[in-house]
């Protein structure tokens, strides 16, 4: 138990330092060089803000070969970005589900962008702040599409989800009724005492659940991905406990047979 208590406040701690306490400049999280209708080799970068107490808004970028601003979509809070050999590229505003498509007759001839140190960050304000958008059409993304995004999200957010997935496993475990039964109870009490132990355990999963779903908005994370984690990290969980509650209860088992 001692080293369960340090998984779960070690679990806590993880996901509240997740949380963005201070203000910060925007950044870039993703560049990637992006085939442009004309030709030539630009460059598409996703944009993030500051979402102070929310997720961090985000928005893409497209510049010209000279490092100059063309186009700049609508903000989203989940975006991902996928891109292949020779420039051909794929952008999904997962939240919404819709591909940004490169709009040409939209395009304006911007400022050159700052550049990807942390020294440039300063001149990116301009270029994050307000609502306008130019140089992109929207679509509704196919479910190839999604996936595609989704595997190229997943790649970059390992750590969050890793953390999800640690969530969903601990809370889990607390579905899993340990120890005896109320032995030497009547049936009454021992079925008052499981009804509490489910209850309990039900509870500790919801409060484990509700951090990674504050996770999950706070870190960017599509519901897709989010959910899958914390899935998979819940079965993982009651996998373990499950196995290790029959292992327990042969090795009692032996413990009362040498005793006879």
């Amino acid at each position: 138990m001692r080293y369960l208590s340090v998984f779960i406040l070690a679990s806590i701690v993880f996901a509240a330092a997740s949380f963005p306490a201070f203000a910060h400049r925007p950044y870039f999280t993703h560049v990637e060089k992006i085939l442009l209708p004309n030709g030539e080799l630009g460059e598409v970068r996703l944009l993030s803000g500051d979402g102070i107490f929310g997720p961090d808004p985000v928005r893409a970028l497209i510049l010209d070969a000279q490092g100059r601003l063309l186009a700049r979509s609508p903000k989203s809070v989940v975006m991902a970005l996928s891109c292949q050999a020779g420039g051909g590229c794929l952008i999904v505003d997962l939240r919404t589900n819709q591909v940004l498509e490169l709009e040409p007759s939209s395009f304006r001839q911007g400022p050159a962008v700052p550049g990807l140190s942390s020294e440039d960050r300063d001149g990116l304000w301009d270029l994050e702040g307000g609502s306008e958008s130019w140089g992109f059409s929207l679509r509704e993304a196919t479910a190839q599409e999604r996936a595609e995004a989704n595997d190229a999200m997943a790649r970059g957010m390992k750590g969050s989800l890793l953390i999800i997935a640690g969530l969903g496993f601990v809370g889990a475990l607390f579905l899993v009724p340990y120890g005896r039964r109320g032995e030497g109870r009547s049936a009454q009490v021992r079925a008052i005492l499981g009804v509490v132990r489910f209850t309990l355990g039900f509870v500790a999963f919801g409060f484990f659940a509700a951090i990674s779903l504050w996770l999950i908005v706070i870190a960017g994370v599509s519901l897709d991905l989010g959910f899958f984690a914390l899935a998979s990290g819940a079965t993982t969980g009651l996998a373990v406990a499950a196995l290790v509650k029959v292992l327990s209860a042969k090795h009692n088992g032996r413990r009362v047979h040498q005793a006879r």
